[in-house]
């Protein structure tokens, strides 16, 4: 195994202290937090707060960017906005605008947004005028289609009313020759407009695909799931310490507790993080929070399992001395561990667009505090648990 550091040998018990103001200001911060999603003042997503869900489908792509900047012009500036791709063209060109209750639309909120939306990017023509020119008796209009058409099919929908003595496809483009009437050409032009648009209207560049609700009563049963899968990883991962290590060393749950008090410490921790740098509160926040408490987890039973063999190898030794020669051991492996998950996160925040900013920030900060709570909680709570009950090994300072 690649080793950073040749015979490590840092004091992690002696620097405990350290560790206990720091995770103290950081639970504090995180009991901040979970007080403020309690009573509704923290900034919560619509996944906890309530609010709407408003899926537009776009023909072509678009830019994130200036959809930000027609929802900030209207006063929509906590809004937020996902974009994703799938198999169909359809789903390439997908944004879903997630807003939050509030006072600015009064109206149907589905068909607002459509109208902030339309301003911006209005209807597009299946046709444009490329020339009208007098020839002798006629008018010979030139037309673009967007799509392919039949010269014939153009010529029905003006013969109508006008006077049509030709038409002919000359590549993308469609010629009509048209006896003019005695009116002007920018008035013959405005009929024939008139007539090609009652058939061959100009086409949305999007569609509203559809408006979802999220009521308070659905946010309240998401915040009572959130905190259930909170209570349950925890109690999973007592479970599941308790099952591999057979302690004997200062009777059972000594390393189950230690895990466990560390899981809950890292979760308030990164609760305290998201409240402090005030990120929105959502299910995404919620999975990034799960998943470094199992990564904690990872990195603990690592060392967790090394102090257990150390136990026996050394039964002279005194616990203290066990464990800063256990985490010492694994602490190139844990930093190259650390600094791998590091880099995945930095990427996601770089190249993951802004949907996932923040979410990757959070995972940052979660890889460093899951390796710091392996040093400065999980070990040190192991060590005061066992002075305080151990009967067969003296436990010195």
């Amino acid at each position: 195994m690649i080793q950073i550091f040749k015979n490590p040998n840092v004091n992690f018990i002696k620097l405990r202290f350290f560790g206990y103001i720091m995770s103290a200001i950081m639970v504090i911060a995180g009991i901040a937090g979970i007080v403020s999603i309690v009573r509704g003042t923290a900034k919560l997503g619509i996944d906890f707060s309530g609010g709407t869900v408003v899926t537009l489908n776009f023909e072509d792509k678009f830019d994130t960017a200036r959809i930000r900047q027609i929802l900030d012009a209207n006063g929509l500036t906590d809004a937020g906005i996902q974009t994703f791709s799938g198999e169909s063209a359809a789903r390439m060109n997908r944004v879903r605008i997630r807003l939050k209750k509030n006072k600015v639309i009064t109206g149907e909120i589905g068909s607002e947004i459509e109208r902030m939306i339309a301003e911006a990017y209005p209807p597009k023509p299946q046709y444009t005028v490329k020339s009208a020119e007098q020839l002798k008796a006629d008018v010979v209009f030139t037309l673009k289609f967007e799509n392919k058409v039949d010269a014939s099919r153009v010529k029905s929908l003006v013969d109508k009313s006008l006077a049509v003595t030709s038409s002919e496809n000359k590549g993308d483009l469609v010629e009509l020759k048209i006896k003019r009437p005695g009116a002007k050409i920018d008035e013959l032009q405005a009929k024939v407009q008139a007539l090609l648009d009652r058939d061959l209207p100009a086409k949305r560049v999007f569609t509203r695909d559809s408006t979802e609700d999220i009521s308070p009563a659905i946010s309240k049963k998401l915040t009572g799931q959130a905190i259930f899968a909170v209570i349950l990883s925890i109690f999973a991962i007592t479970c599941y310490i308790l099952i591999r290590f057979d302690s004997k060393i200062a009777g059972r749950g000594l390393f189950g507790v230690s895990a466990a008090v560390a899981t809950l410490h890292d979760i308030l921790a990164l609760v305290g993080f998201v409240y402090v740098m005030n990120i929105e509160f959502n299910i995404l926040i919620m999975t990034a929070i799960l998943t470094i408490a199992g990564y904690s987890l990872t990195d603990t039973v690592v060392v967790f399992d090394r102090i257990r063999d150390n136990v026996k190898l050394r039964a002279r030794d005194n616990f203290g001395t066990i464990i800063n020669a256990s985490v010492n051991e694994v602490l190139s492996r844990t930093i190259m561990t650390s600094v791998t998950v590091l880099i995945a996160a930095l990427s996601l925040y770089l190249f993951g667009g802004e949907v996932l900013h923040k979410f990757s920030e959070v995972l940052l900060f979660g890889v460093i505090l899951g390796t710091y709570s392996s040093w400065f909680v999980a070990s040190p709570i192991l060590y005061e648990y066992e002075k305080n009950h151990s009967k067969n090994i003296p436990a010195k300072k």
